[in-house]
């Protein structure tokens, strides 16, 4: 048990003659006249000395006692100290000591189940009356009060009416404690619910069966005892140590939080971490490598570990029973699986699936075969003593899935499955049907039989070996001779007879050539010498070999006479002069009996025509005009000997003669000028090979006869027969490049323009030379003028004389004034376009409105001046011999007065345009009465009589009434005025005057 040290030395008075000084009195009595009131000792008295010293401190009895005495104290001082042999604390085992227990030593009720778990330390749950150190609370610890206080090391809360504490250390932050006074047996669980626990304890209950006494052998004595006697079980340590064997045993590295060479997980196992809540199978804790004796050839066969386990382990992951899972015994439960029982006398299991009747003790690890499970094979049933017997086959052949030859197993999933996994061998290749139990595209039948397992139909050579189904090249040679002999002589005698039996399925493909073929077979590459078949040529044969054409046998360089020339200068193939051999110079006709006949057999095919006469070795044919050359002679013949320029049909010639072209533009895949052929292929191949070189570029679709996206027609597409074109049918004027729309949508333009030189109007072509020679050509037309420097036209007709416009391939958007720029305008456009703020739609509204917007493209560069006045400004104009306009709301409101000669240029005042005498009625009386100025009614319009206000609103189709009077105000509604000169009341209507 702990003490608390109070060692208080004090420096008591010395003097006798002290007021108290009767204290020093011998007394037996604490009470009296002379010492301490009769009530010092009742608890009940406002004078115990507890509740004195609670309220006044101790420094009054200081005066005659010590707490506890000094080791040098007078007699007077031990008698008198708190701790003396006659003081009221005597129960101390020296005046030195003095803690709790000195006058604390047989506390009631639960204080002993508490002290007996070494929560005997008060301050735990008096932290208001005495501190950890055990230095007492004087303000509270003789208070007459038992005072509760749970400290921060326990937590938790009291209810000091239920005496219950809850969310404590002591007993869990989940439970509530039994009340105080009770005295219940607690269990583990009743403080330290299984759900609340860290980490991984309720995996290791659910496979352990949740004994604490497990891990915390130290705490526990079970799942539900405190070990008697225990010191660590309210330590505030987490107190880990493992029962010894037959136990758990092991160790625990608090460090790393994992366990070692444990009971549970196994010898030489180290955990993951306690707080890693990784999932384990069996071999988390059983390493298989590490199980002893049989096991690593079960293992080997399955790694389920229910089939022996079964009471224990579900499967090689999952736990059935957990009382039986780390009991300290080995349970052996064979599953339905492995069916069969186990002795744990003799350690055999009997009449398992797994071995048969056979029955090795556990023991033995002695290696088994495949005959060590399965009867000998001449006792296998249906089909295996025919397959054995024929091809010396081992189990894997048909098994590959679960044996490697006849004694190892190859895959433990399929060995134990309870079903016959058929899965042929690569080496043998194909496929097995369970439903009808029938193999296909293996080595042994072919990839087209399919016999059945149990089947007894006697096989023939093409029961396996359809030839439709062998694999090339055997289709072509079968094509002309189906007798299997002619290359396998040592193992077939004819299409359907095995000779030999021994060289029929042992993995080899045996060639040897009959007599008549001849020749050699080279097994290294694949090849055959010599042989009557394919003469100069050595084809290898191979899984998928190359497709051979004639020459794949009768190489070229070897043929005799003039067969050089006529592949080198036509399309000619073999079947061109072999029709009845040949399909081309690659297939052999079917049904053909003159292909290997010994005799070279000519006949011409359907499109040659030629007629061959063998005496005199000539032919008469189309290829070679009105002559029949021998075989053997050589003619020189260039293209103009076949193709005359005006023999050719249209539309050659317009290509040929007004383009300048030659035959190479179209057919550059054939020709690569007039005369010289470069792809004797298509030279005579019976078909018209149009590829556009590229010069041209672009595409030709002979389906529809047009070619597209070529220079010669840009983006237009005519198709060949096309008679007539105009420029638009090859240059759509939607498709021409950047500048080309905007000069369209301003103009009623056509091509001749600016391409004098190549193009008369936008129809016909001007020079031929010009059109198609790769260069653009601008030339402007006579009567537009200018010059054209590559980026930019200057004094052009259309643009106005000394422009010069924006860059041809980077245009910015144009005004008006972006081609006729007012400071050069002749006559009276200066004085209207400063009058009128540049709005050209005033005069010439046919073709513009506004300053900006072109109204009719095809008047507006037609070379001529069109003069229509806006309706909204009326009157009209005489482009004769006065050249003015009459009746205009400009030059007065539909009055008769003429504007002066547009070529004049006149200085007018107000009245020049608007006469008084024609103004309405109050203007005469206005400017007579007070001789007014224009300026004196419409200030924003004019500066005087004769100057208007500058960019002012002149002739915005508006009277503009805004006075210079001060306070003068004119009523549109009644055309009178107030104010000013006309006060007191309005004036007469300006119009009527009435």
């Amino acid at each position: 048990m702990r003490s608390f040290w109070i060692t208080g030395v004090l420096g008591v008075a010395m003097a006798a003659s002290l007021a108290l000084g009767g204290c020093s009195k011998e007394r037996s009595d604490p009470t009296g006249q002379d010492g301490h009131p009769d009530t010092w000792t009742d608890t009940e008295s406002a004078s115990f000395h507890g509740t004195k010293v609670s309220a006044e401190g101790n420094a009054l009895c200081l005066e005659c006692h010590t707490v506890v005495a000094p080791p040098d104290a007078s007699e007077d001082q031990i008698e008198l100290s708190c701790a003396g042999e006659d003081g009221c604390h005597a129960r101390a085992e020296g005046p030195e000591f003095l803690d709790c227990e000195t006058c604390h030593d047989a506390l009631p009720e639960s204080h002993a189940a508490h002290a007996d778990d070494d929560l005997h330390d008060c301050f735990l749950c008096h932290e208001s009356t005495v501190s950890g150190g055990g230095a007492l609370v004087d303000s509270v610890h003789m208070n007459g009060s038992k005072d509760f206080a749970l400290s921060a090391v326990l937590g938790g809360t009291l209810d000091e009416e239920t005496l219950t504490c809850s969310g404590t250390y002591c007993h869990g932050t989940a439970n509530t404690s039994p009340e105080w006074g009770t005295s219940p047996v607690l269990g583990c669980e009743d403080c330290h619910a299984t759900a609340d626990l860290s980490a991984l304890h309720a995996e290791h209950f659910g496979e352990i069966d949740g004994n604490c006494a497990s891990c915390h052998a130290a705490t526990a004595a079970s799942a539900s005892t405190i070990l008697s006697g225990s010191v660590t079980h309210v330590n505030f340590e987490v107190e880990i140590q493992f029962g010894p064997a037959p136990g758990v045993g092991g160790t625990f590295d608090g460090t790393g939080n994992t366990c070692s060479d444990t009971y549970c997980h196994g010898v030489s196992v180290t955990t993951t971490a306690w707080d890693d809540p990784t999932p384990l199978d069996c071999e988390g804790c059983h390493t298989k490598a590490g199980l002893p004796e049989a096991h690593q050839t079960h293992l080997a066969v399955t790694e389920d570990c229910s089939v022996c386990h079964s009471i224990v382990a579900l499967s090689d992951t999952a736990i059935a029973t957990p009382a039986l899972h780390a009991n300290a015994e080995v349970e052996v439960l064979l599953s339905s699986f492995a069916g069969g029982s186990y002795s744990d006398v003799t350690r055999t299991c009997g009449n398992t699936n797994c071995h048969g009747t056979a029955s090795p003790p556990w023991g033995e690890v002695a290696p088994l075969d495949c005959d060590g499970c399965h009867h000998p094979f001449d006792e296998l049933p249906r089909g295996h003593q025919e397959h054995f017997a024929v091809i010396a086959a081992n189990c894997a052949v048909c098994h590959a899935a679960t044996a490697t030859d006849s004694t190892d197993i190859a895959n433990p999933a399929n060995h134990l499955n309870f079903s016959v996994d058929v899965q042929l061998g690569a080496a043998w290749g194909g496929t097995f049907n369970e439903q009808n139990e029938t193999c296909a595209g293996t080595y042994c039948h072919g990839t087209a039989a399919t016999p059945a397992w149990d089947g007894a139909t006697n096989l023939d050579c093409e029961s396996c070996h359809a030839f439709d189904a062998l694999p090339a090249p055997h289709a072509k040679h079968l094509a002309n001779n189906d007798d299997c002999s002619q290359c396998h002589a040592a193992t077939a005698s004819s299409a359907s007879a095995i000779i030999s039996p021994a060289a029929h399925a042992n993995q080899q493909v045996d060639v040897q050539f009959a007599v008549a073929i001849g020749g050699t077979y080279n097994d290294v590459n694949g090849t055959c010498s010599d042989v009557y078949c394919h003469v100069s040529g050595a084809p290898a044969w191979v899984t998928t070999p190359p497709t051979l054409d004639c020459g794949g046998c009768h190489a070229r360089g070897g043929l005799s006479a003039n067969h050089g020339d006529h592949f080198d200068l036509s399309a000619a193939t073999c079947a061109t002069c072999h029709a009845a051999t040949a399909v081309d110079s690659t297939a052999i006709r079917g049904g053909s009996t003159t292909h290997v006949n010994f005799q070279v057999d000519v006949e011409a095919s359907g499109a040659s025509a030629f007629t061959y006469v063998e005496s005199s070795k000539t032919c008469l044919t189309s290829c070679h005009g009105t002559s029949s050359p021998s075989w053997t002679s050589t003619i020189d013949l260039d293209c103009q000997a076949c193709h005359a320029d005006g023999d050719l049909p249209d539309p050659h010639s317009t290509h040929l003669t007004d383009l300048g072209a030659d035959c190479s533009f179209c057919h550059s895949a054939t020709v690569s000028d007039g005369t010289t052929i470069v792809d004797q292929s298509r030279h005579a191949d019976g078909d018209v090979d149009v590829v556009l070189d590229s010069r041209a570029g672009g595409t030709y679709t002979s389906a529809t006869g047009t070619c597209s996206d070529v220079y010669c027609h840009g983006s237009g597409a005519p198709t060949w027969a096309t008679a007539a074109l105009d420029c638009n049918s090859c240059h759509p004027t939607a498709s021409l490049p950047v500048s080309h729309p905007a000069h369209f949508a301003a103009t009623q333009m056509d091509c001749e323009r600016c391409h004098a030189a190549t193009a008369v109007d936008s129809t016909a072509i001007g020079d031929a030379a010009q059109h198609v020679d790769f260069g653009i050509d601008v030339e402007f037309k006579s009567g537009f003028g200018g010059t054209f420097n590559g980026a930019t036209c200057n004094n052009t007709y259309c643009h106005g004389s000394g422009v010069t416009t924006t860059s041809w391939s980077s245009p910015t958007p144009l005004d008006c004034e972006g081609c006729h720029t007012i400071a050069s305008l002749p006559d009276g456009h200066s004085v209207h376009t400063a009058a009128f703020d540049n709005d050209c739609g005033i005069c010439h509204s046919a073709t513009a409105s506004g300053p900006t917007t072109l109204v009719d493209r095809g008047r507006h560069a037609d070379m001529t001046n069109d003069v229509v006045l806006s309706a909204t400004w009326g009157g009209t104009y005489d482009a004769g011999s006065t050249l003015q306009c009459s009746n205009t709301w400009c030059h007065g409101p539909r009055n008769t007065v003429l504007s002066p000669a547009w070529n004049t240029s006149p200085s007018l005042s107000c009245e020049g345009c608007h006469p008084t005498a024609q103004l309405s009625a109050g203007h005469g009386v206005a400017s007579h009465s007070i001789a007014s100025n224009c300026d004196n009614c419409h200030s924003l319009t004019a500066a005087s009589a004769t100057t208007l206000v500058p960019d002012g609103p002149h002739v915005d189709n508006a009277v503009d009434f805004v006075p210079t009077f001060s306070g003068l105000a004119f009523d549109g509604g009644t055309n009178t005025c107030t104010g000013s000169c006309h006060t007191p009341g309005p004036s007469k209507n300006w119009f009527t005057l009435q």
